[in-house]
């Protein structure tokens, strides 16, 4: 008789091998960039393209705004809760928008995954933004003595 060999070891190690390569492709593909680099959120948003993020996803939670159309005219500040998409395992597309401050300097803030971002426009520059299903916040207020006007435009 010939002597039986256990391959199951080798069988295991050959799983987990397969695993760790898939990770490592997974990490180059999606994750890559440098530390605390936001470059994972474009590349995710990249996937399936995303929805339009329009007045309609906003909730006011603070200040006071005028919305007319896809135009939001803070007096001076105001703060939306952007609504969460579907529940856990939802598959809804991030929410994609362009904000255009329209006649004079506007601050953003936006809240998106837990991370606060602060972006000051001056009139007619344009920044684009993302939300995830989770949804996050939008703060919008005048930088000077004037009325100011941001617009959600499509992103592109």
């Amino acid at each position: 008789m010939g002597e039986q060999t256990d391959r199951k070891p080798v069988v295991v190690l050959a799983v987990l091998a397969a695993v760790v390569l898939l990770l490592f492709v997974l990490g180059v593909t999606v994750g890559g960039g440098t530390a605390g680099g936001d470059g994972w959120r474009e590349r995710l948003a990249a996937f399936g393209g995303g929805a339009d993020l329009t007045v309609e996803d906003l909730v006011l939670v603070s200040g006071t705004c005028d919305v007319a159309g896809q135009a939001i005219r803070p007096a001076p500040a105001c703060a939306f809760e952007v609504v969460p998409e579907g529940g856990r395992f939802s598959s809804a597309p991030a929410r994609r928008a362009t904000l255009l401050a329209v006649d004079s300097a506007v601050r953003l803030r936006f809240t998106v995954e837990g991370q606060t971002i602060d972006v000051d426009l001056e009139s007619g520059e344009t920044t684009d933004l993302t939300f995830s299903r989770s949804g996050g916040t939008l703060a919008v207020g005048c930088l000077g003595a004037f009325a100011c006007e941001v617009r959600l435009l499509p992103a592109g």
